[in-house]
């Protein structure tokens, strides 16, 4: 039975520096799941490429990893969304590309992930809060390259998703437009934790 909680990615998991003192997805976390190791390798503005060294300062086969990365991989390519293109091709050609370049990534990690631990869940990348609902768009039809690889790589590995799309939904889950606030923060903690006791203690 597992009694460790990995969180490994980005500030979906570590947004101590977005909200009040004792209010981060680890404090409530541990506060649902208070006889439970919470292990935070997460690293707030941390990509793929980051991620793959911080599985190096880890190997439990007794916990369940959790994984949130993709979302900071998708902001190095923001200046996208407001490229001019010739054509609707080469829009597609360009995300699809991107998107390909990220899939191998985390594929690798994923690959990783699965010879360190007995059990792992993935994240997909909400897509956060803007007052720009034209902008809104965009960013929900662009992260979608990113989505679909996450989905695909999970499936293909029998890993469960935590589809955050669902789970942080309203303007108040953020801060800053893309960091999880203190509700946002509540609401992936109760997620991991509810997956966590269905996995590891039910």
């Amino acid at each position: 039975m597992s009694s460790e909680v990995v969180l490994l990615g980005d500030s979906i998991f570590d947004n101590r520096m977005h909200v009040a003192v004792g209010q981060s997805v680890k404090d409530h976390l541990q506060e649902m799941l208070p006889h439970t190791r919470i292990s935070m390798l997460a690293a707030d503005g941390a990509t793929t490429a980051d991620v793959l060294a911080q599985q190096k300062n880890f190997d439990s086969r007794s916990a369940q990893l959790f994984l949130s990365v993709g979302g900071n991989d998708a902001l190095l390519h923001a200046a996208l969304l407001d490229t001019p293109v010739a054509s609707s091709a080469d829009v597609l050609r360009i995300f699809s590309n991107i998107g390909n370049s990220f899939e191998a990534t985390y594929n690798l990690i994923v690959s990783r992930c699965l010879k360190m631990v007995s059990r792992m869940s993935v994240c997909t990348i909400y897509e956060g809060s803007f007052a720009d609902e034209d902008y809104q768009r965009r960013v929900s039809s662009a992260l979608s390259f990113f989505n679909d690889r996450i989905t695909k790589i999970a499936l293909a590995n029998h890993v469960e998703i935590l589809d955050l799309r669902t789970v942080c939904s309203v303007p108040e889950d953020f801060v800053k437009n893309i960091e999880p606030s203190m509700l946002g923060g509540r609401r992936i903690a109760q997620a991991v934790a509810t997956s966590f006791k269905r996995n590891c203690l039910g």
